[in-house]
């Protein structure tokens, strides 16, 4: 009974690692690449830039791997890191953008939106 127990708990760490832990790693990384290629003007934006990407990256990772997976046939478990890597960065570009149109047009719409995200100050 014993055995059969420590099976279930390791079972159940490795669902974990897998559906949890690895994403996040990923986003973590997809935010950190956010940063190489376009980098935050102030440490505000920066943070509000990477929380945004990791919540996107996981959010829509698994259903982008879904979607790629039931239209193209090559795609298998090997790609699921770069899926979850590349769902992330275009919330990274967007803020980025967003935060550049708030500052060049003032007290807008744009500018509201922006300094909502903790974009611009």
């Amino acid at each position: 009974m014993k055995k059969a127990q420590t099976m279930e708990a390791l079972s159940t760490i490795c669902a974990l690692y897998k559906y949890f832990l690895v994403p996040t790693i990923i986003a973590i990384v997809a935010a950190v690449v956010g940063i190489l290629v376009v980098p935050a003007k102030t440490t505000k934006e920066a943070m509000s830039r990477i929380v945004v990407t990791i919540v996107c990256s996981l959010i829509f990772g698994y259903p982008l791997y879904d979607y790629l997976h039931s239209q193209y046939a090559f795609i298998n478990s090997q790609y699921i890191g770069v899926i979850f890597l590349f769902s992330g960065l275009p919330a990274w570009w967007m803020l980025g953008a967003l935060a550049r149109m708030g500052e060049r047009y003032g007290e807008g719409v744009i500018y509201k939106l922006a300094k909502k995200f903790g974009l611009v100050d």
